[in-house]
């Protein structure tokens, strides 16, 4: 079955549909956010300065991301996965469960809930962990070039990627 899963490039492709969408989604809902945040009286959301406006470009990216991200794990495909006709699938080429799914979601996104708190901070004590869990995001991502085309979390949570006709 390890012949039928997806590699890099079609992956590629449809994470690049993904971050479009995510940025497209973050700014459209910014100012509405910022806006509401601000009336209920939060002023950590005022984007006074332009240090402020990059912190909550930031956050928001980061808060749509996660959310978006979610529903690859609930449907088993982002929309750009749906897009290309892709899904995730349980490691043998079966339709994967939502336990399988959720816990692919959970390790794929370990560095984007690092990221927001921690990735902004210049605190060595901070920094250095954050650094160490990127290149291990980094290098998990690499070995989808390999024989199994599984990235390190796909690897941990028995799923690979597959076109939608191929799974059973």
């Amino acid at each position: 079955m390890e012949s039928k899963r997806v590699g890099l490039g079609p992956r590629a492709v449809a994470v690049f549909f993904d971050f479009l969408a995510v940025i497209i989604l973050a700014f459209v809902l910014l100012a509405p956010i910022s806006g509401l945040m601000q009336k209920l009286g939060f002023q950590g959301f005022s984007i006074d300065t332009s240090a402020d406006a990059w912190a909550a470009i930031i956050y928001h990216l980061w808060f749509t991301a996660v959310l978006y991200s979610l529903i690859e794990a609930f449907a088993g495909a982002s929309p750009g996965k749906m897009l290309l006709g892709l899904r995730v699938g349980a490691a043998a080429g079966r339709k994967a469960g939502l336990g399988r799914k959720l816990l692919r979601w959970f390790l794929k996104g370990l560095i984007f809930l690092v990221v927001p708190p921690f990735g902004l901070v210049e605190s060595d004590i901070i920094v250095y962990p954050f650094l160490v869990l990127s290149a291990v995001t980094f290098l998990g991502l690499v070995l989808v070039l390999g024989k199994s085309r599984q990235t390190l979390y796909d690897q941990l949570s028995g799923t690979a990627i597959f076109r939608t006709r191929d799974l059973s």
